[in-house]
């Protein structure tokens, strides 16, 4: 079994300078502190939604989407012992996965205001790969209540002979509105 990302994210955070002091704000959108798994047999498609204690918001989605047909499942999981999120995917299979978090009832991070929480402007996303054994593309895409996205892409340029330790830092003044503002 090949594993495109053995430990995607320790965690998943945004962090923000503050103007009144040189001190640094960090908001934990996920700790991944809360098990989860989402397998998929062969070709199709799975979601799980679950209460995380550790997300904000307090849920977290996961969908996993597989190519191939292989005997072996692709699995997206989050274990507690390594709190880190993890793709594993059989030599045959192509995934693709998505991870949401938006609250019990669609509330987003609980009416949180990354731009100015606690009056400090978080300004950027914060995460880090921490293993894979090939390169792939991410999305990370924020939604307002009225259904306005911003999203970013990049990519995990990873060579399977050298185990990364990539730490990503994405601006929010990089994520590109679809139409109206992201509010």
């Amino acid at each position: 079994m090949k594993k495109i990302a053995t430990s995607f994210c320790t965690l998943l955070c945004a962090t923000g300078l503050s103007s009144l002091s040189n001190a640094t704000t960090v908001m934990i959108i996920d700790n991944f502190t809360t098990n989860q798994s989402v397998q998929v047999n062969g070709a199709g498609a799975n979601t799980q939604t679950i209460a995380s204690a550790g997300s904000i918001g307090g849920y977290r989605t996961m969908t996993l989407t597989s190519s191939g047909n292989s005997e072996d499942p692709t699995t997206l999981s989050v274990s507690n012992t390594t709190n880190r999120l993890a793709l594993s995917t059989p030599v045959d299979a192509t995934a693709n996965f998505t991870v949401s978090w938006a609250g019990a009832t669609g509330t987003g991070f609980g009416a949180t205001d990354l731009t100015h929480y606690e009056e400090l402007s978080l300004h950027k996303l914060k995460f880090a790969l921490r293993g894979a054994d090939f390169s792939s593309n991410f999305t990370w895409t924020f939604e307002d209540i009225s259904g306005n996205t911003a999203s970013y892409t990049g990519n995990f340029p990873v060579e399977s002979s050298s185990p990364p330790n990539l730490q990503y830092e994405i601006n929010f003044a990089d994520f590109v509105n679809s139409g109206s503002p992201v509010d």
